[in-house]
C-alpha cells in the first residue's frame, strides 16, 4: 500500500512537472492557502483594533454626552433664573398698575365731590338768609314766622338727605379745620380755648367742609384793675 501510494505521487510530481498549466494552477492553489491564513490574522488584528477604536469611541461619546447635559443644565437655570426676574417684575408692575387705578378712582371720587360742595357752597347762603329770618322776633302768632320754619325744616331734611351736616361747634374745642375764629370773649365757665358762640353755621358734606364755622372763643377773664 504504501509502495503504490508513493509510486502514485511520483506519477502525479511528474505529470505536474510535465504540463505547466496543472503546475500553475497548483502553485495558485498554495498561494490561496497562505493568502487566506495571511487574510485570517490580518481579520484578526483588525478586529482587535475595531474593538480598541469602539470603546475608545463609546468612552468619547459619554464624556460629550456628559458635556452636553451640563451644558443644557446650566442652559436651564439661567432660564429659570430669567423667568424669575421677569415675573416679579410683571408682578410689580401689576400692583403699580392696580395702585394708579385705585389712586386714580380716589381722585375721581373727591374731584366729584368737591364739585358737589362747590354747587352746595352756592346754596349754603340761602340757608343763613332763612335762618336769619326765622329768628327776627315778631309778635305771637305770626303766620310769616311759621311759613318760615317749615321752609327751614324742609331745607334741613333736604341737605341732610344730601349728606350735608352742620359742623359741631358750640361748646367744643376749637379746631381750625372746621372752625374760623373771629374774635374772643370772656370765658364764662365752658372752658378757655373753646367755641363760646357761633356766628354763622358751618357745613360738611362727607369728610369734605363745604364751609367752617364762624365762631367766638372763649379766652381767659381780664383780671379787673382796683
Amino acid at each position: 500500500m504504501d509502495n503504490g501510494k508513493k509510486t502514485a505521487e511520483k506519477e502525479e510530481k511528474k505529470e505536474i512537472k510535465e504540463n505547466p498549466v496543472k503546475r500553475h494552477d497548483l502553485g495558485k492553489v498554495n498561494r490561496g492557502k497562505k493568502g487566506t491564513g495571511k487574510k485570517e490574522k490580518n481579520s484578526k488584528k483588525h478586529v482587535k483594533k475595531s474593538g480598541k477604536r469602539g470603546e475608545k469611541d463609546l468612552v468619547d461619546l459619554l464624556h460629550h454626552k456628559n458635556e452636553i447635559l451640563e451644558k443644557m443644565r446650566k442652559e436651564l437655570e439661567q432660564a429659570k433664573q430669567l423667568i424669575e426676574v421677569k415675573e416679579d417684575r410683571l408682578l410689580r408692575m401689576i400692583a403699580e398698575f392696580d395702585n394708579f387705578k385705585k389712586r386714580i378712582n380716589r381722585e375721581q371720587v373727591l374731584l366729584k365731590k368737591r364739585m358737589y360742595v362747590d354747587v352746595l357752597g352756592n346754596l349754603i347762603p340761602v340757608l343763613d338768609d332763612f335762618d336769619r329770618a326765622f329768628q327776627t322776633q315778631s309778635g305771637p302768632g305770626d303766620d310769616f314766622k311759621e311759613g318760615i320754619k317749615l321752609i327751614c325744616n324742609r331745607l334741613d331734611s333736604i341737605m341732610k338727605e344730601l349728606g350735608i351736616k352742620e359742623i359741631d361747634a358750640e361748646g367744643q374745642i376749637f379746631k381750625p379745620e372746621f372752625h374760623e375764629a373771629l374774635g374772643e370773649v370772656e370765658d364764662e365757665g365752658i372752658g378757655v380755648g373753646k367755641v363760646a358762640h357761633v356766628v354763622l353755621k358751618g357745613y360738611m358734606f362727607d369728610e369734605l367742609v363745604i364751609r367752617p364755622a364762624k365762631v367766638m372763643v372763649a379766652g381767659e377773664k381780664k383780671k379787673k384793675e382796683k
